[in-house]
């Protein structure tokens, strides 16, 4: 009778770990790390939300995408938000990329002591290790300079529960060359600016994109246009301004810049397509 229990029992243990071995696989197979920090799993919704702090003057302009993975990643439609920018352009059609602009010469932002810059939500598609990350080409301030004093962290969340807290958000470097416009902002990896990191020379290291020529073309579309809370919202030519000034600033100095309004849809300003074409002048 001893020997028959026996027996039984090592078939028991024997089924319960031949079908745990695949239950265990495909719970690793459904989880994602996201900036080798956050874990979740497929068809979680994740909130990005990426903070700004220590600036010396108030921002004017600023042109950036964040970036991330679309084969594990899903952008939540609507989800984009910039609570403390008055009417911003942004499109989340470019693949892996989501390009926002602002600018408000009249109405600038302060973020001299930390705040919420901007935050996103993305479902989660599948398991794996991947990032989501930002690239600034442009961010000028009130004293139409670019910014050299700044800190940057990333927050996220699961639900309302925080996952990540006050990490260093990492600097975009898994795309095309050609979509990492190097402006006048420099990316250093440290999230921090040249005036006030505690690192310096060789440390403070930087990411470096593509250098804009003075040859350089190129069409710039938005999607969607987030109207402002209060005050008056960015019109065609503050576009036009951010477009010229902050992201082709280099043409700008080169000489003459024709702007081009290639098409506007029809409908209210939150759904409206437009596209600019800057052009070098070519009558020198």
């Amino acid at each position: 009778m001893r020997k028959i229990i026996s027996v039984l029992i090592s078939v028991i243990v024997t089924s319960s770990v031949f079908y745990a071995i695949p239950l265990t696989a495909s719970a690793a197979d459904d989880e994602l790390i996201i900036n080798k920090e956050a874990r979740v799993r497929t068809g979680d919704i994740v909130t990005y939300t990426l903070n700004l702090a220590d600036l010396k003057e108030q921002i004017i302009g600023f042109d950036m995408s964040l970036v991330y993975d679309t084969d594990y990643l899903e952008l939540v439609e609507d989800s984009v938000n910039l609570p403390k920018f008055d009417g911003y352009f942004y499109n989340s059609n470019y693949g892996n990329i989501i390009p926002i602009v602002w600018t408000s010469i009249s109405n600038p932002t302060d973020f001299s002591k930390k705040d919420e810059f901007l935050s996103a939500k993305f479902k989660v598609l599948k398991g794996g290790d991947t990032e989501i990350s930002k690239w600034i080409t442009d961010m000028y301030g009130s004293d139409m300079t670019y910014i050299k004093s700044y800190t940057w962290t990333y927050d996220m969340f699961l639900g309302d529960e925080k996952i990540v807290s006050d990490k260093v958000p990492p600097v975009a470097s898994e795309t095309e060359p050609g979509d990492l416009k190097q402006g006048s902002y420099i990316n250093y990896l440290d999230g921090m600016g040249e005036e006030n990191s505690p690192n310096a020379g060789d440390k403070h290291e930087a990411a470096s994109g593509l250098r804009i020529s003075e040859s350089y073309t190129e069409i710039v579309e938005f999607t969607k246009y987030v109207s402002p809370g209060n005050g008056t919202g960015m019109n065609a030519a503050g576009v036009l301004i951010v477009t010229a000034f902050a992201l082709f600033g280099v043409l700008i100095v080169a000489g003459f810049v024709i702007v081009k309004r290639k098409g506007k849809s029809s409908g209210d300003n939150e759904n409206e397509t437009e596209k600019y074409e800057i052009l070098e002048d070519e009558s020198e």
